[in-house]
C-alpha cells in the first residue's frame, strides 16, 4: 500500500494495517499486487494513479510500462533493477522507486 500523505509505501503480507486521520485530513491508499517481484504503484499525487498505467508488458528484456501522463512514477522491485527511458537510465535500485515521466505515453523498461 502507498500512502499519499505520509509519501512513504507499507509491504503487507497476509498482514493489515490501521490506517487512521484526524478530522479534516484524508489519505489515500493505493494497493498494487507484486507478481514477479514487482510491482507498479502509480503516479504519485493523483487520486487514480494506478489508472495512469496503461500498459505492462513482459518481455525478454524486462517489464515495459506506458504511462498516460506525466508525474513521478512508483514503482517497486524486490531485486536489484535498472530503470530506462529509451536508452537513458534513470534509476538504479531495490525496493520503492520514483521515477520522474516528463511527457505522456512514455515507455519505461525494467531490466532485473
Amino acid at each position: 500500500a502507498y500512502s499519499m500523505r505520509e509519501k512513504r509505501a507499507y509491504l503487507i503480507e497476509d498482514e493489515s494495517i490501521d490506517v487512521s486521520v484526524k478530522a479534516n485530513e484524508c489519505d489515500v491508499l493505493t494497493f498494487a499486487e507484486v507478481r514477479d517481484g514487482f510491482a507498479t504503484v502509480g503516479i504519485c499525487g493523483k487520486i487514480n494513479g494506478g489508472a495512469a498505467v496503461k500498459n505492462i508488458l513482459k518481455t525478454d528484456c524486462g517489464i515495459e510500462i506506458t504511462v498516460s501522463t506525466s508525474g513521478e512514477l512508483v514503482l517497486y522491485s524486490e531485486t536489484e533493477a535498472e530503470i530506462y527511458d529509451g536508452k537513458k537510465l534513470l534509476k538504479k535500485g531495490v525496493g520503492i522507486m520514483k521515477v520522474p515521466v516528463d511527457k505522456k505515453n512514455t515507455r519505461i523498461v525494467l531490466k532485473k
